[in-house]
């Protein structure tokens, strides 16, 4: 007797409940999972799969094209555990079917090493699990490079300058220049970055601050119940970097705790001053940056 066959199809954005049907954590409440399913399907530039054995689905996954780095980016992996020791190389591999045919030029996963699930939705976070990790390497992904992720809790916020320096609308050619131009000073040379660029935008949370016609911070900033999320985060060395980060505290409002998704390895004297900031101590976990060049 043969073993069953897996079958990998792209989905239709009229089948973005399927997805949600078969991917949406039990750690997760459905209703914020689904309202940003729904955002990351409605850009130009995502990709929903679903998989199936014998007609029922197992498992899925997500991936972006990042038109700026000419890359893509494995965003999300949901698989059945009974499924997992054989084909998870095939999941993901079958995922992404078309690179020869377009001008990419490398694809990045980034991996939680422990056995500790997030709590933000997908694609707030994009890390997929530790037992994803083995498939990557046997499909050629190496890893490159060591990320973080932090939360801060039982914080105390500054006491709020009425003042507000952000653009009335986000300059967004102003912003891709600072981003690429500190894209490998900061560590955030990757296009899970991008990702998140574009899905703040979409929800109207990412702002810019612009002097003398120059983009000196961009941050994504989003308050989900009582905590804000900060990502992705750049500030130029041309500004205070502890004056900047005051501001967009503040810009968050009245929140319990902070989480930051992706950290870059040379921002983590960011955290420190954030924590000095907010009388508080940020809990830091690593992350693990594959690539596959092509």
């Amino acid at each position: 007797m043969t073993d069953p066959v897996m079958y990998n199809r792209r989905l239709r954005s009229d089948e973005i409940e399927t997805w949600i049907e078969v991917c949406c954590p039990d750690s997760q409440k459905r209703s914020l999972f689904t309202e940003y399913a729904v955002e990351f399907m409605q850009l130009e530039d995502s990709m929903y799969f679903i998989s199936s054995v014998e007609g029922k689905n197992i498992g899925g996954t997500a991936v972006y094209r990042d038109r700026v780095r000419l890359a893509m980016a494995l965003v999300f992996l949901s698989l059945e555990k009974t499924f997992r020791k054989g084909v998870v190389a095939h999941l993901i591999k079958s995922s992404l079917p078309f690179f020869k045919s377009m001008a990419i030029r490398n694809v990045d996963a980034i991996v939680n090493p422990s056995d500790d699930t997030t709590n933000l939705p997908f694609p707030i976070s994009t890390e997929l699990a530790c037992w994803t990790a083995k498939s990557l390497e046997t499909l050629n992904f190496e890893k490159t490079d060591i990320l973080y992720k932090a939360t801060l809790e039982d914080i105390i916020i500054p006491e709020n300058n009425e003042y507000s320096p952000w653009d009335k609308k986000p300059n967004i050619d102003g912003s891709r220049k600072l981003m690429w131009d500190l894209r490998k000073e900061t560590g955030l040379n990757f296009s899970q970055v991008w990702l998140l660029r574009d899905i703040m935008l979409k929800s109207n949370s990412f702002h810019t601050r612009t002097i003398e016609d120059v983009v000196v911070a961009s941050a994504g900033l989003l308050r989900i119940a009582e905590t804000g999320i900060i990502s992705p985060l750049f500030i130029s060395k041309d500004v205070s970097i502890d004056d900047s980060l005051r501001i967009i505290v503040n810009k968050l409002g009245n929140v319990n705790s902070i989480e930051l998704p992706i950290v870059g390895k040379e921002q983590m004297q960011m955290i420190d001053m954030m924590e000095e900031m907010l009388q508080t101590k940020a809990e830091i976990q690593e992350l693990d940056l594959y690539r596959k060049n092509l």
